[in-house]
């Protein structure tokens, strides 16, 4: 009986966490759309992921980015070319290998880009729908 009970108070428990981890993802998202619009309007979420990862990074190369993200390089480098046409970030010869560039954020990108201790903040004080802060469900 009492093994019952127990079984059951997991399952419940581990089905709240799984919905407050939903509700922690979906939050996520809106965030990194609207911060894509600020940036950009129109800019696509994925492209505000990789702009982001390059100013946080500083100076990157086109494979290590692709890596960073688990994504494809083609597609990366698609997203490359459009942050360079919206001139965001530039590309400067890698002085460790001359096949390769290095990504790095342009003057207007650091610009535009939030701060980070802000945006992390904001993000991590969020509530969930149930009232309760998000690192009290840890």
């Amino acid at each position: 009986m009492i093994e019952n009970e127990t079984r059951e108070a997991r399952t419940e428990a581990v089905r709240a966490l799984e919905a407050e981890f939903g509700e922690l993802i979906s939050r996520m998202r809106r965030v990194l759309a609207d911060n894509a619009q600020r940036v950009s309007p129109g800019m696509l979420p994925g492209a505000y992921k990789v702009f982001t990862t390059i100013v946080r990074r500083e100076s990157v190369t086109l494979s290590a980015l692709a890596d960073s993200l688990m994504a494809d390089k083609g597609q990366i480098s698609r997203t490359v070319r459009e942050l360079e046409e919206l001139g965001l970030i530039t590309r400067t010869p890698d002085p460790a290998d001359g096949r390769s560039s290095l990504l790095s954020p342009h003057p207007k990108g650091w610009n535009v880009s939030p701060p980070r201790g802000r945006r992390r903040r904001a993000c991590c004080s969020t509530h969930s729908k149930s009232g309760r802060s998000m690192r009290s469900a840890t």
